[in-house]
């Protein structure tokens, strides 16, 4: 997607989940693309519990994506993205600092789902963005049936 010609079915800021707050599940999008529902969840800091395994699976019209992100932040937001364009789909987790946070966490644990899409087969790319770095951390080709 990045550097390549041509028109990209953009799906932008999904949700939003600060460190203090419930998780929020917000579909976006029309009928006539790609949505996307995302959620996250602090972590407590040193635990393991909680902690979900890295993994994309591909399904019935949609991609499910579900991790974990390390914030290094003191307070933090954490958003989900998605970008489709023609076989390829980037799903971008970001943390970014936040203000007046109640319970600091240091890593979330997080689920997203991209469905209403047709019939293919996508390179899935899950991509963490921190302060600090941009990181592609599981690639997968997947079939969307």
């Amino acid at each position: 997607m990045r550097g390549s010609a041509g028109v990209a079915s953009i799906v932008s800021l999904l949700g939003i989940v600060a460190a203090c707050s419930s998780p929020l599940q917000v579909p976006s999008g029309s009928n006539s693309g790609p949505t996307v529902t995302f959620s996250a969840l602090p972590v407590l800091s040193g635990s393991a519990a909680g902690v979900p395994e890295t993994k994309i699976d591909g399904g019935v019209g949609q991609v499910t994506l579900q991790g974990a992100i390390g914030t290094e932040l003191s307070c933090a937001t954490v958003s989900g993205t998605a970008a489709v364009s023609g076989k390829r789909l980037d799903f971008t987790v970001t943390a970014s600092q936040t203000e007046g946070c109640d319970a600091p966490a240091d890593t979330f644990a997080y689920h997203g789902t991209v469905g209403n899409l047709t019939a293919r087969t996508l390179d899935v790319f899950l991509i963490h963005v921190h302060p600090s770095a941009v990181d592609t951390v599981l690639s997968r080709t997947v079939t969307v049936r």
